[in-house]
């Protein structure tokens, strides 16, 4: 039993250093608009610090357009060696913003 253990590698990642920034959309979309399409255009506009993107709110229901549907949608980033600044992250933001109002028509709420 022992010698089955020698045959198990552990596999590790170092913590990174540095903290995570967390941003967030809110978006008025077309109701069949899918979150992946969301997650593919902001991928699209950067894969070095965009580490995730969740989806934590749908609403659709009263207060809205007919055909419409509220999404709230986290980023977050992190640059595993250096701190990120509020420039650089506002800077992808924006053009995550425009990415989803030119593809999607969506609008932030």
């Amino acid at each position: 039993m022992l010698d089955q253990l020698k045959l198990v590698k552990v596999l590790y990642k170092e913590l990174p250093k540095t903290f995570e920034v967390r941003r967030d959309f809110s978006l008025l979309l077309d109701e069949q608009v899918r979150f992946s399409e969301i997650e593919k255009l902001a991928l699209g506009v950067d894969k070095k610090i965009l580490k995730k993107i969740g989806l934590f709110d749908v609403y659709e229901g009263k207060n809205l357009e007919e055909g419409k549907k509220s999404y709230a949608v986290s980023f977050h980033f992190q640059d595993a060696e250096k701190t990120l600044k509020d420039e650089q992250v506002d800077g992808i933001m924006t053009k995550i913003r425009q990415e989803l109002e030119n593809k999607l028509n969506a609008q932030l709420r």
